[in-house]
């Protein structure tokens, strides 16, 4: 997973602040396996929390595209099909940590 982390839109990294390896490592530090081993669920529930700050869906959009839709070992890129599951996916365990609350606003 660290090895399809992008980091090069990262402000401290293309300030010169830190290291991708720092970068990289701070995302992995949210998460109990100090391995970096981190399960779709935890994957998932840790997007459904950002996504809570976020107000724009194209902004979240473009933040897991920036992030993660980098081209493996020419692979093609992120779909946008993917990108929209996953915002699916996201939404829903958003409204199951809301208590089933469908208003927009209560979701954002």
């Amino acid at each position: 997973m660290a090895e399809a982390f992008n980091v090069e839109k990262y402000p401290d990294f293309y300030n010169g602040k830190a290291t991708r390896c720092e970068i990289v490592m701070g995302f992995l530090k949210q998460f109990p396996d100090p391995q970096g081993t981190i399960t779709f669920d935890q994957f998932v529930d840790y997007y459904t929390d950002l996504s809570v700050g976020i107000t724009s869906d194209e902004y979240f959009s473009d933040l897991i595209r920036n992030t993660w839709g980098v081209c493996l070992g020419g692979k093609k890129e992120v779909t946008k099909q993917e990108i929209q599951f996953i915002l699916k996916t996201l939404r829903e365990k958003l409204i199951q940590k809301t208590n089933g609350a469908h208003d927009e606003l209560l979701l954002r």
